[in-house]
């Protein structure tokens, strides 16, 4: 992967053609494609041998929201997709590295799946838990469906760029924090990715 991303940087450097320079663009976005898959499936790895750590502590949503927009703003535009979070005080009981993981993993699906639109990331509180929700919409899908178990090349994920590597190491992620992942997707509606996680006082 890294002889790629070199190689794509080199040919960035000259002057090429629109023509060229759309090509150029195809291999930086495959290399990024499969930088994000091998880093889940790396992920997913260390998740079922046991050696990922988790600290629950209380987090505020806030700063995790900004952030997890904030990286992915410049390639939104790009798109002409709008792409905001709506402010919210609510905290959690999670781990400090572990969300903002997930919540990469969530923007990822989502940009992977919305042609047209936007997205919003929000939460809301229900009982004891907090649904930290991500909708869309141009979903790319053909079909509704309603998952709360993701494996990687079967069902919905065999539809997926990545294989589903990334939302089954969110789920692992989100499971190892005591929480749940589950995802809606309605043919020419849209999406809904929803992060169950444990509310704090």
């Amino acid at each position: 992967v890294l002889a790629f991303a070199l190689f794509e940087a080199s040919l960035q450097a000259y002057p090429l053609p629109e023509s060229s320079r759309k090509l150029v663009s195809g291999i930086e976005t495959g290399v990024q494609s499969l930088s994000e898959m091998l880093e889940a499936v790396f992920g997913l790895a260390k998740l079922n041998a046991g050696k990922l750590l988790c600290q629950m502590q209380v987090l505020s949503l806030e700063d995790f929201f900004i952030h997890a927009v904030d990286d992915k703003l410049d390639v939104a535009h790009e798109r002409q997709l709008h792409l905001r979070h709506a402010s919210t005080q609510a905290r959690v009981q999670a781990d400090l590295s572990l969300l903002p993981q997930i919540l990469a993993a969530l923007m990822r699906h989502m940009l992977a799946q919305t042609e047209d639109g936007g997205a919003l990331l929000g939460c809301r509180r229900r009982g004891n838990q907090v649904w930290v929700e991500l909708r869309y919409n141009g979903t790319k899908t053909a079909a509704t469906v309603i998952a709360n178990d993701f494996k990687p090349g079967e069902g919905y994920c065999d539809t997926l760029p990545d294989k589903g590597y990334g939302l089954a190491y969110a789920q692992g992620l989100a499971e190892l924090m005591g929480g749940a992942l589950e995802l809606f997707s309605w043919s020419g509606r849209g999406g809904l990715l929803r992060l169950r996680l444990q509310a704090a006082a």
